[in-house]
């Protein structure tokens, strides 16, 4: 898109992937059906964010896996500082019960409770639509 330029109209069920070429090429669309977006990050998104997904799972899984592959998404040699620190620490969620947050045996499982009804909540939002 040129500078100055508006970003095109996107239905809730359509991303838009532009192109930043020197040519200036337009942006081109791409339809997705519902349910693979709704079903995936969507769903989890739907029920927590990135940040308490991670406290569930590990940061230390997550800086794993951005040493792997970050070095080919960014100009970043690897996972941000604070995160390796924070491994290195054994900050690194629920396993912890130190991450971004502090948790305790209740906060744990207060916080999952939450978690698996939020995801239940979505799920029959999906059968109401017929996703499901």
């Amino acid at each position: 898109m040129e500078a100055g330029g508006t970003a095109p109209t996107v239905g809730p069920d359509e991303a838009v992937l532009c192109s930043t070429t020197v040519t200036g090429e337009s942006p081109f669309r791409m339809t997705w059906s519902k349910a693979p977006v709704r079903l995936s990050f969507g769903f989890r998104y739907a029920a927590a964010g990135p940040i308490v997904q991670k406290e569930h799972s590990g940061w230390d899984t997550t800086c794993a896996v951005a040493k792997i592959i970050w070095p080919d998404l960014t100009n970043a040699p690897g996972p941000p500082p604070i995160l390796q620190r924070n491994v290195d620490e054994g900050r690194i969620g629920f396993k912890t019960k130190r991450g971004f947050f502090e948790w305790d045996d209740e906060s744990i499982a207060k916080e999952r409770a939450r978690y698996e009804r939020a995801l239940r909540k979505c799920l029959e939002i999906f059968r109401e639509e017929g996703i499901l």
